[in-house]
């Protein structure tokens, strides 16, 4: 999996999302302040519980599509959004 995910926050590079994909790994997924780590299943993903933007760019993602996305939210004078650009190594 190539994807690259640059959250825009009111027009300010706010955080930049490295996803990859693996098949093997040692030790196990730690839950943080902000995130407790859960395994589903790909069909059964609870998508309602992510935020709509970032469910955009996920589902993508799952389906192996390489892609880079600007995720901006609360734009200036702009409705919130994804940008979708191809993927090039």
């Amino acid at each position: 999996m190539a994807v690259i995910v640059s959250y825009i926050v009111a027009d300010v590079p706010d955080l930049e999302l490295h996803v990859f994909h693996t098949s093997y790994f040692k030790d196990s997924p730690r839950e943080t302040e902000t995130m407790t780590p859960c395994w589903y299943p790909v069909k059964d993903i609870p998508l309602q519980l992510m935020p709509e933007l970032d469910r955009e760019w996920f589902l993508r993602a799952v389906q192996g599509e390489k892609f880079r996305a600007h995720v901006y939210h609360r734009p200036r004078n702009k409705k919130p959004r994804v940008v979708f650009f191809p993927f090039f190594v």
